[in-house]
């Protein structure tokens, strides 16, 4: 499918999605269009399926690729689009290649947050970080917000765990020893814990549902978790007017790669489930046998507000969660600031000291 974009049906201009809606929205005359779709038609697909099909087991959507020269950032535009501000660190991104196609995804996570909450929220992030640059509050300038979509892929499963293990359970004992007390060693009877050990096995049983892995290429998976957590259930069926005005992060995994990261997550549970079925005060894992049934997926956008400022070379990001109002980021410290904030407390204490010696001489 190419690259679309949306006329207006009373101007001809060019509509946009409007973040915090579900319509795109005319900015010349107003307009307002609705964005069809169905919460309860989003599918999952089979996971071996996608895998097998190289991941493009869905109509693909045409898109064009920018990177950004500051940063380093890739991003995906509508396909008649050849530059735009890097939503990462505020450089020019440059089309690198001809338009080409991509996975369609099969769902989205609308933007309930419109820009005017999240300029609100952004600024008030800013304004608490006291120790960075005054230059920083640029971050927070009218137009240094974008809409950014974030890939991701979810992943669901049925798990069986045959496992073979350990109980240990605590009982109170008494034992002799030498203790050395009041200058001299003597001898006591003191209580000790002591643990007894026996054989376990069993299986445990657990369904995973949407596993969130997020994907994109130039944010790091710690950042992108730091803006959980998403309302999954909020999820509507993909559609491209979706994407119409905004920038779209280009996914950094596949489907095969995100099932991997989704097994963590799962062995990491399955494990809790084990020691939890075990019982007793400890438990020892000696074999966990995990057989995945049913797995699933499906590749989501997630909606972000974002904010890129460079300074001394570095990239600085902050990000805001579209759903939920969340800010995280990074910032720079002023040497200056941190510098004159410990002459003045060393300043306050010198000037205690001096006052109490006085009253006490």
């Amino acid at each position: 499918m190419a690259g679309r974009t949306f006329p207006c049906a009373c101007c001809g201009a060019a509509l946009a999605y409007g973040p915090g809606t579900t319509r795109l929205v005319c900015g010349h005359c107003g307009t307002e269009n609705a964005i069809p779709g169905d919460p309860a038609a989003v599918a999952e697909r089979d996971l071996h399926a996608v895998i097998a099909a190289q991941e493009h087991a869905a109509p693909p959507i045409t898109r064009r690729s920018l990177d950004c020269p500051g940063c380093g950032a890739a991003v995906q535009l509508a396909a008649d689009r050849t530059s735009a501000p890097c939503p990462w660190c505020g450089g020019a991104l440059v089309a690198t290649d001809a338009p080409t196609a991509i996975r369609r995804p099969d769902a989205v996570l609308p933007f309930a947050i419109a820009r005017p909450a999240a300029q609100a929220a952004l600024e008030s992030w800013v304004r608490s970080r006291w120790f960075a640059p005054a230059a920083f509050t640029a971050i927070a300038g009218p137009d240094r917000l974008r809409s950014v979509w974030l890939p991701a892929w979810t992943v669901d499963a049925r798990t069986r765990s045959d496992y073979e293990g350990e109980r240990g359970d605590s009982y109170r004992d008494t034992e002799t020893r030498r203790v050395h007390e009041h200058g001299k060693w003597v001898t006591k009877q003191v209580t000790v814990t002591r643990v007894r050990w026996r054989h376990a096995e069993g299986r445990v049983a657990r369904d995973f549902d949407d596993i969130l892995v997020p994907a994109p290429r130039s944010l790091p998976e710690d950042r992108a978790r730091e803006l959980e957590p998403w309302p999954l259930d909020r999820l509507v069926p993909f559609d491209e007017a979706f994407l119409a005005g905004s920038e779209t992060e280009t996914p950094g995994l596949a489907a095969s790669d995100a099932f991997a990261r989704a097994r963590t997550v799962m062995d990491k549970a399955i494990r809790a489930d084990v020691c939890n079925d075990i019982g007793g005060d400890h438990q020892r894992i000696h074999r966990v046998d995990t057989v995945v049934n049913d797995p699933t997926t499906k590749q989501i956008l997630l909606p972000v507000w974002a904010a890129g400022y460079r300074h001394c070379g570095r990239t600085f990001t902050v990000l805001v969660n579209a759903v939920t109002g969340e800010v995280q980021g990074q910032r720079p410290w002023s040497a200056w600031k941190i510098a004159a904030t410990l002459a003045a407390a060393l300043a306050v204490a010198g000037t205690g000291i001096l006052i109490t010696t006085m009253v006490r001489g």
